[in-house]
């Protein structure tokens, strides 16, 4: 196109001498979950592309994971999120990122504080690029380790009820030693965000898909170094289909490593359960 022709060719010819890219760039894609499968394609074959012209196969490519916007369609963002880290399935790696989802600037698409994500980035290079031993990835989905469920009487204005708790205990990759602790998110902008003016789902913080229930709000928290999703629910025996965190445009996030201070990613994803209600690593546990 001629953005590439005009800005980025004539450095080709020769080429210009270097050792890596830092992208940041991907909000007009955000436009649906067909627009974010054709980034998925198209990013990694740009990223391919670049390397061959410059003559560079291993190049570093570090990206930035998109930060806040209020589109009208509020997972936007979040696909495209998404499909950003794809990238990172190109052979012979030296692929980095860092995410800005969690400190953006409300519907700001454009928000002015980029020296997290930036030094983020930078430590993704110093990694993968100059061979620095540092952790420099966020802990991201891997999986659901435990699923329980129980009833509590709490007596309320109308009497004595029974409410059901479902908690949900995740697996997480790439956390630190020292485990994960939670924090208020910086994208409540110190509370001044309003997520009751905006297109609902905007703001995104945890959930869980019960079958015939759909999708309810779950609550994130840490408990002996886990990450678990607690909800309330109608359902006594309730069947987990999906789990998601901090999916939406502006995503609440509030779990971080200890050792790194990186947020947990965040992710939508479906519950596989076989035959009998178990599958390999899930345990289901239910108390009356």
């Amino acid at each position: 196109g001629e953005l590439y022709n005009a800005m980025i060719h004539p450095y080709t010819v020769g080429p210009m001498a270097l050792s890596g890219f830092a992208w940041y760039q991907g909000e007009a894609n955000a436009k649906g979950q067909a627009s974010a499968d054709a980034y998925a394609c198209q990013f990694p074959a740009m990223i391919s592309s670049w390397r061959d012209k410059f003559a560079v196969p291993e190049a570093f490519f570090g990206f930035v994971q998109l930060s806040t916007s209020c589109p009208k369609d509020p997972t936007a963002p979040a696909e495209l999120r998404e499909a950003q880290m794809k990238a990172l399935n190109l052979p012979g790696g030296k692929v980095g990122y860092s995410t800005n989802a969690d400190h953006g600037a409300g519907c700001n698409v454009h928000p002015p504080n980029k020296g997290p994500c930036g030094i983020r980035l930078g430590n993704s290079a110093l990694a993968l690029n100059y061979g620095k031993s540092l952790h420099w990835k966020s802990p991201s989905y891997a999986g659901v380790s435990e699923v329980k469920a129980w009833h509590i009487p709490v007596a309320q204005l109308r009497g004595n009820t029974r409410q059901n708790i479902l908690t949900v205990t995740m697996k997480l990759s790439d956390v630190g030693n020292l485990g994960l602790r939670v924090q208020e998110p910086f994208n409540l902008l110190n509370g001044t965000l309003d997520c009751s003016a905006q297109v609902p789902g905007t703001c995104a913080y945890g959930a869980i898909e019960i079958e015939d229930e759909g999708w309810i709000n779950a609550t994130a928290s840490v408990k002996n170094m886990n990450m678990i999703l607690t909800a309330v629910t109608s359902n006594p025996t309730p069947k987990v289909l999906g789990t998601a965190y901090g999916w939406g445009s502006v995503p609440m996030l509030n779990i971080y490593d200890k050792e790194t201070d990186l947020p947990v990613l965040p992710w939508k994803q479906s519950v596989h359960v076989a035959i009998g209600g178990r599958e390999e690593g899930l345990s289901l546990e239910f108390h009356l």
